[in-house]
């Protein structure tokens, strides 16, 4: 009658390619041939409603179409809504409204069969699908070949461990003669600088020799200076006269003239201050003008780039779309290929299931990794953001410090001129307490105290996480610092080996500060467990104990032979770099060598960019114990296991818990004192503000100068204050983002592994398929879904770059380009105010200069009455020329004497000059012992002749070894370090893996008993009195047995599957389908004639269980059976009419009266 035909259709809608599925030889098959009567379709389509008004699917529609379309060709053309789209986006749609095509939610005629006979195995597989175990397998085995993967490192590492070794012994010579060829050029600059001292010594003689002389000429010139005095007195006789005149010049002068004259001063002093707020004003309209062109230039790069972009973005669209239409003919190719081998065996078709299984799993896990990778680049691009606003931040906070410095400097001036306008007396009185003084140091000492106050907080929270820790760590530290190996060595070496000069372990030897053992178990390992010897012969008698013993290995420190090279880098003022590790661990410095070796080249900093940033050639190792060697390797992660190694402590926890106890109080106490300091000091400053108001009242306008400065500066405080809370919560921001970053990178590690993982299933699956008859076929399929997945490769690739160049466009370049608008805006602003401000100076600088011109030309005229005594004090002035000419007369005798003093300073000077020369050439950092300095010059010369040749017998000499062996030697420790780094690799993947197993069966146990309690509440329902259960084969290891289904129909004894009757066995698979339905709800379920092989009585208690499970979601049920039809809500018939299906809406409720009269039909029949 065709009602398997709507089920085909549904199958069909829903994105089915198998044809046989659909009951077809091929997919084009399903298009209609025209029958009796009919000209033949060239398509066929099917659409399928969904009511969307709960907002299932994410579309905003409250109705959902989706439609699919194939031609005679076997082309398929999926729409959503009238919108083209593809097979994979309707079943990601599908899948996000909790839709399950192909699933246990539609089940077929003959499906039941199948379930019926399927193996335990089968069953327990079910299951594991169902509870998603084959994730944690895809992980395990991911796990098992990164482990795999870690002992080829492992043996790798061992290799070059042995190169490495024998590249030292090789360079060992070479080094030898190179340290002896320096320290005979370290004794070559000892007498070099002696011979040079003694030289300088002889020249500071024949300075002394030349300073008698100096002494005598110095007498002679000192007589000729007395006559010169003479002269000078005599002159000064004469300035007297003049001087007499000087008050009948004053009385000449009236009082009018005084008064133009102070006003002229005070005009012209007052255009000075004009000039200077004008040149002021005009350097800051520059400096506007040049941020405004700059921030120009920026908006009009950003644009371009901005074109650039949306360019880029329009190319990216045009090969998306390209991409997806040959996706879509790689996909119908495939569908070809498949349904031509479904035709030949029934294990091509599971394999097949599977290998398309596994590349949908493919296609997900990489969406999912394009969307890890999208928000790597995103958080990537977060962080570099902040930290450009961070940077800007500190310009800021730089430029206002420089403003209040400058606001100070004119406060300061103020204040002066201020003082000046109130007298003397005035001052006195006015600045008796200080005033001004004091409130600047009050004020100063509150923002001292507040930045104090926020310095301690950060401490304080510090402090108290680290009581805490130390807290929880308290009984767990001594455990884990005792335990071990070679701590059972060392005991058994100290108590019964009787050999002597054994010290102990680095960890027994030495203490550090806890926040840095982290870092230093990382850093060193197991390089902790190293014992300390006094040479090599003790070294050698432990190791042959040990092997005597069969105790095991161990390594152990020569003291006396210890080989490492000395390393003291200059490292940058950091409170980020706590220094080299060795500086911060105590410990007895006759062990000195020991700890040098193990930690010298070991650089401990805060965090990772701080490692990254420091380039020296050392291992930089973070708190978290994150490690950047020498060589820029980059180690860390998460450990999933504590550390094994450390320092012993030399006091106990507790002790130290009650030390930090006591400093967190001391902390509390400090704050509370600072609150009430700033107090007091506020209320202080606001007293002094009323005195200084109530004596200034000579000077208000200056005083409200000083007052508005001094808002400014305090103004500039806040803002740097602000300034700085945004800079910390930047820095807060910055690092969540590097959090969630790192988050990020762990988890596209985890999907890559993943996807690595399914790759191999995929290929293995593929193998079997290959060894197939049809290899032609699978060839070109194989060709076929290559090129597929290139393709879905590059679209995916494309999809990424889309995402990246819009998130660019809205987060970056477009809000960049805004605020520069915005910057262009404020300075435009500033600049007309900088114009306004020089106008106005301008105008009031041409007004105050008139009238200084003017006040000049009436003070010019009043002079003239002074000419005539002028006259006379000029005669006086040519008396004086006449008295200096003869004093010229006795420098010209001076001269010569002069020129003696001159040649002997000269030679002096020369002599000073060499010496300073030789001093040049003494090296500084080249110490000489005071008795050489008391041989002759002849004796360092021999020395010098001595010491070359020497350095002539040794030949060429390779300086170059030094350095070269340190590298080796640094590259060995290295290796070294890192062969005990990938141990513990090794140590953490196992780990992993029992966890990975661990949840894989809980995960698995929590969905079989779910199942099968639902199971046994499905089959108490559908056989009254009954009960049924699932059961493992192999309760202890579940996933190496199977599943087996007990039942008790009714009154009945327990029995397997194998051993019910057809009718039991089919309610029994009805009950555990409606039992993972219920663990498992879809929203629709499509059965087709379930209730086929029932008699009515089970029938009708099928048809009331769906009735019940039909509240929570949509049942559409195919069947034959009265009782069934009379529970349904709506009923449909389906009838072949001349060979096409129709389809008729038929009333329940006559539906019903026609069913009861066909049995009261029966009913009068039997009677009769």
């Amino acid at each position: 009658s065709g009602k398997s035909n709507i089920i085909d259709a549904f199958s069909f809608v829903l994105g089915e390619l198998s044809s046989k599925t659909l009951r077809a030889n091929n997919i084009k098959d399903l298009i209609s041939n025209g029958g009796k009567g009919f000209e033949p379709s060239q398509t066929a389509s099917v659409e399928i409603f969904f009511d969307n008004s709960d907002q299932g699917f994410p579309l905003e529609s409250q109705e959902v179409c989706i439609s699919r379309k194939i031609n005679r060709s076997g082309q398929s053309v999926y729409k959503i809504n009238n919108k083209r789209t593809t097979r994979k986006e309707i079943i990601n749609l599908l899948d996000l409204a909790g839709f399950m095509p192909n699933s246990s939610n539609m089940i077929m005629q003959g499906e039941l069969f199948r379930l019926i006979n399927m193996s335990p195995n089968d069953r327990r597989e079910l299951i594991e699908e169902i509870a998603g175990i084959s994730s944690y397998n895809n992980k395990k085995q991911s796990a098992e070949e990164e482990l795999n993967q870690v002992q080829s490192n492992l043996a790798q590492v061992s290799l070059l461990l042995n190169e490495v070794y024998l590249q030292l012994e090789q360079l060992e010579k070479e080094k030898q003669d190179a340290e002896k060829f320096l320290e005979l050029e370290a004794k070559e600059k000892i007498h070099q600088n002696a011979f040079i001292q003694t030289q300088i010594n002889q020249t500071k003689h024949n300075l002394e020799v030349m300073g008698e002389k100096k002494v005598l000429i110095t007498q002679q010139i000192q007589e000729i200076q007395a006559k010169q005095k003479d002269l000078h007195a005599e002159i000064r006789d004469i300035e007297l006269k003049i001087h007499a005149l000087l008050p009948k010049i004053r009385d000449l002068q009236d009082e009018e003239l005084r008064k133009l004259t102070s006003q002229l001063k005070l005009i012209k002093e007052e255009i000075t201050e004009q000039n200077a707020s004008l040149k002021y004003s005009k350097q800051n309209l520059e400096n506007f003008e040049d941020e405004r062109k700059k921030l120009y230039a920026k908006i009009s790069e950003l644009e371009q780039e901005e074109h650039q972009v949306l360019q880029k973005i329009t190319d990216l669209e045009n090969k998306k779309e390209s991409f997806s239409e040959q996706i879509q003919i790689k996909e119908n190719e495939i569908q070809t290929f498949n349904n031509q081998l479904e035709t030949i065996d029934r294990d091509y078709i599971e394999l097949k299931k599977k290998a398309n299984q596994l590349q949908n799993r493919i296609d997900q896990v990489k969406d999912k990794r394009s969307e890890i990778d999208l928000a790597l680049k995103v958080n990537q691009r977060r962080i570099k953001d902040l930290e450009t606003r961070k940077i800007s931040l500190d310009q800021k906070i730089y430029q206002k410090l420089q403003e209040i410095e400058k606001l100070k400097q004119n406060v300061a001036d103020l204040e002066k001129k201020q003082m000046e306008k109130l007298g003397l007396s005035e001052i006195n009185s006015f600045s008796k307490g200080n005033i001004e003084k004091k409130i600047e140091e009050l004020e100063e000492n509150v923002v001292r105290w507040q930045h104090e106050m926020k310095n301690i907080k950060p401490i304080l929270l510090q402090k108290q996480q680290k009581v805490f820790e130390l807290q929880s760590q308290q009984r767990l530290e001594k455990e884990m610092n005792h335990a071990g190996r070679i701590s059972a060595i060392l005991k058994e070496l100290r108590q019964k080996s009787q050999i002597e000069g054994i010290h102990g372990s680095i960890a027994e030897l030495g203490t550090t500060d806890p926040k840095f053992q982290k870092a230093l178990d990382m850093a060193v390992g197991s390089r902790f467990q190293y014992i300390v010897v006094d040479n090599q012969q003790v070294g050698e008698m432990c190791i042959k104990y040990l092997k005597k013993k069969n105790l095991g290995r161990a390594s152990f420190i020569p003291l006396q032979e210890i080989k490492y090279s000395p390393f003291s880098p200059s490292l940058p003022s950091n409170k980020k770099i706590f220094g080299r590790a060795i500086d911060l661990i105590k410990f007895d410095q006759k062990f000195y060598h020991a700890f040098e070796y193990i930690f010298g080249r070991i650089i401990i900093v805060e965090d990772l960019i701080t490692a990254r940033q420091l380039q020296v050639p050392a291992k930089r190792v973070t708190l978290d114990g994150d490690i950047v060697d020498g060589s820029n390797l980059m180690t860390g992660g998460k450990m999933k296991s504590s550390s094994r190694f450390g320092f012993f402590k030399g006091k106990t926890e507790k002790n130290i818990l009650h030390q930090e106890k006591a400093e967190l109080a001391d902390l509390l106490q400090q704050e509370n004192q600072l609150s009430v300091q700033i107090r007091h000091a506020q209320d202080e400053i606001s007293r002094l503000y009323k005195i200084k108001i109530s004596g200034a009242n000579k000077t208000k306008e200056i005083s409200e100068q000083i007052a508005i400065n001094n808002a400014k500066i305090h103004q500039l405080h806040a803002d740097i204050v602000q300034n700085k809370k945004e800079i910390e919560q930047l820095e807060m921001n910055i690092q969540d983002f590097s959090q969630l970053l790192k988050e990020n990178q762990d988890t596209f590690k985890e999907i890559s592994n993943e996807l690595d993982m399914l790759k191999t299933q995929l290929a293995d699956i593929q193998k079997q398929l290959d060894s197939s008859e049809e290899s032609q076929i699978k060839t070109k399929l194989r060709k076929t879904e290559k090129e597929l997945a290139d393709f879905t490769k590059n679209l995916n690739k494309i999809e990424v770059e889309l995402a990246k160049n819009q998130t660019i466009l809205s987060d970056t370049l477009r809000k960049n380009r805004k605020e520069a608008q915005a910057l262009i805006k404020e300075k435009s602003e500033q600049i007309e105010k900088s114009y306004q401000q020089i106008q106005d100076l301008t105008e009031r600088i041409s007004e105050s200069q008139a009238q200084f011109d003017s006040l000049q030309t009436t003070v010019d005229q009043k002079s003239q009455k002074l000419a005539k005594i002028l006259k006379e004090k000029d005669n006086l002035t040519m008396q004086i020329s006449e008295k200096k000419i003869q004093v010229a007369k006795f420098e010209n005798q001076v001269h010569p004497l002069n020129m003696q003093l001159n040649t002997i300073e000269i030679k002096a000077n020369e002599m000073e000059i060499k010496i300073q020369e030789w001093k040049c050439q003494i090296n500084p950092e080249v110490r000489i012992e005071p008795l050489l300095l008391e041989k002759s010059p002849d004796y360092h010369q021999k020395q010098l002749r001595e010491i070359q040749k020497l350095k002539d017998q040794l030949g060429p000499v390779n300086l170059r070894a030094i350095d070269k062996y340190r590298e080796i030697e640094v590259r060995f420790n290295e290796l070294q370090q890192k062969n005990e780094q990938v141990i513990d690799e090794r140590e953490a993947i196992l780990a992993f893996i029992d966890s990975l197993e661990q949840e894989k069966l809980r995960v698995f146990m929590n969905n079989f008993n779910a199942i099968n309690s639902n199971f046994g509440y499905v089959f108490g329902k559908l056989s009254p009195g009954g009960e049924a259960k699932l059961e493992l084969e192999n309760p202890e290891t579940p996933f190496d047995g199977g599943i087996q289904i007990l039942a008790r129909p009714g009154e009945k004894k327990w029995c397997l599957t194998q051993a019910m009757s057809g009718g039991e066995k089919t309610l029994t698979i009805i009950a555990l389908i409606l039992g993972i339905q219920m663990h498992v709800p879809s929203p629709y379920y499509i059965l087709d004639e379930i209730d086929a092989a029932l008699d009515d009585v089970n029938a009708s208690l099928v048809a009331e269980m769906i009735k019940e499970l039909s509240v929570k979601s949509q049942f559409v049920i195919i069947t034959h059976r009265d009782v069934t039809m009379a529970r349904v809500d709506h009923l449909l018939g389906v009838s072949n009419i001349e060979g096409v299906t129709s389809v008729l809406n038929l009333s329940i409720q006559k539906v019903l009266q026609q069913i009861q009269a066909n049995e009261n039909k029966n009913e009068g029949v039997i009677q009769t």
